[in-house]
């Protein structure tokens, strides 16, 4: 996936047989909760900004056992995820020279089943043209 639009790939997005993770491969980083370690959840029109704490390991968003992980750069904060579509805003960053732009991904999840796994989604994305300002989740 093409986050700020320069024709190259940001992030991957790898399924194995117990396993669905998302890996950046360029300058894009993941905002993580500072308490749980893993990635931060955001709600509608909740600010994503410099003071946020963002790391550029990956994360597992799901595995066999239907339950996120709690490993460091792994998971979602929320936990275990319903077995119904389940729509997240998780906040990225990428940096261009000395600057960063802020933006947000809308992943949607719907567990199908332990044994079969889950599809995931990401529906849309957006970042703020602007260097090193704040952006808001769900906003354009």
């Amino acid at each position: 996936m093409d986050i700020n639009n320069d024709n190259l790939n940001d992030i991957t997005i790898t399924s194995t047989c117990s396993n669905v993770t998302m890996t950046n491969i360029s300058n894009i980083d993941f905002c993580v909760s500072p308490t749980t370690n893993k990635i931060k959840s955001f709600s509608v029109s909740e600010s994503i900004n410099n003071s946020l704490n963002f790391t550029s390991q990956s994360f597992t968003v799901y595995n066999a056992y239907g339950w996120f992980s709690s490993e460091i750069g792994s998971g979602i904060e929320t936990s275990p995820i319903p077995n119904n579509a389940n729509t997240h805003y998780i906040a990225i960053r990428y940096k261009v020279g000395n600057d960063y732009h802020y933006g947000w991904m809308n992943i949607n999840i719907n567990v199908i089943n332990i044994a079969i796994g889950a599809e995931i989604y990401i529906v849309e994305s957006a970042y703020n043209n602007l260097p090193n300002q704040a952006i808001l989740a769900g906003k354009k």
